[in-house]
């Protein structure tokens, strides 16, 4: 399956909004993703305060983000370990 739309999150006095982007595939057997990339890239406002190191200030920012699952990517080893 494929992604693809916009968003708008507001919270605090904090926004950002953009686009996503992704793909998936779902194994019905197994119950479960096998495969997820979903990548959001849009501008944020407001300040991040203590939240983190950067203290960027609340203009508008640009901001990307990805999504995967983890060891989705690895390789099985020939020994099965």
């Amino acid at each position: 399956m494929r992604f693809e739309g916009e968003f708008a999150a507001e919270e605090g006095g904090r926004t950002y909004t953009g686009k996503l982007y992704g793909r998936a595939t779902y194994d019905r057997k197994a119950n479960r993703f096998v495969l997820f990339e979903l990548v959001s890239a849009g501008v944020r406002t407001g300040g991040t305060g203590s939240a983190n190191f950067r203290m960027v200030g609340e203009g508008p920012t640009a901001l990307g983000v990805s999504f995967i699952i983890e060891g989705q990517y690895e390789t099985p080893s020939k020994s099965g370990n």
